[in-house]
C-alpha cells in the first residue's frame, strides 16, 4: 500500500503479484493479495486487469469459506466493471453482495454493500 500511495504502481504491482505468489502455497490467502493487484491495477486505470483480479479474489475467497472477502470480492469486481463504464453488469453483483452481507450480519460487510450499491447507481 506504501507504495501505491506514493505514486510508484510499478512497485505497488510488484509487490502484490509476489504476495500472490506467496499466498498460493496452499495456505488460503491469496485472496488479500489479489484484492490489493486489483485496487492497483484500478488506481493505474487498468479496467480488466482489476476486475480479473478481484474475480480471482471473489473466487479465492469462496474456496477459503471467508465470507466478508466473498463480499469484498463481488464488490470490487462490481465496482471496477462501473468504473469502467460497464453499469448492468455492475449491478447483479453489487445486489448479490448485499444479499451475502445481509445474511452473513456482519456490519461492515453490509456497510461496504450498500456503499457499492449505491455508487454504482451513481455511475
Amino acid at each position: 500500500m506504501g507504495a501505491w500511495q506514493r505514486g510508484d504502481i510499478d512497485a505497488a504491482r510488484a509487490l502484490a503479484r509476489r504476495g500472490v505468489d506467496a499466498g498460493d502455497g496452499g495456505n488460503g490467502v491469496a485472496h488479500y493479495a489479489l484484492d490489493a493487484l486489483g485496487d492497483v491495477s484500478l488506481l493505474a486505470g487498468a479496467h480488466a486487469e482489476a476486475i480479473r483480479s478481484y474475480g480471482q479474489c471473489l473466487a479465492r475467497a469462496r474456496q477459503a469459506g471467508d465470507t466478508r472477502y466473498v463480499v469484498v470480492g463481488a464488490c470490487n469486481v462490481a465496482l471496477a466493471y462501473a468504473y469502467s463504464g460497464e453499469v448492468t453488469r455492475a449491478l447483479p453483483l453489487a445486489d448479490h453482495a448485499r444479499e451475502i452481507a445481509r445474511s452473513s450480519g456482519n456490519p461492515t460487510s453490509l456497510a461496504f454493500a450498500e456503499f457499492t450499491s449505491g455508487e454504482i447507481r451513481l455511475e
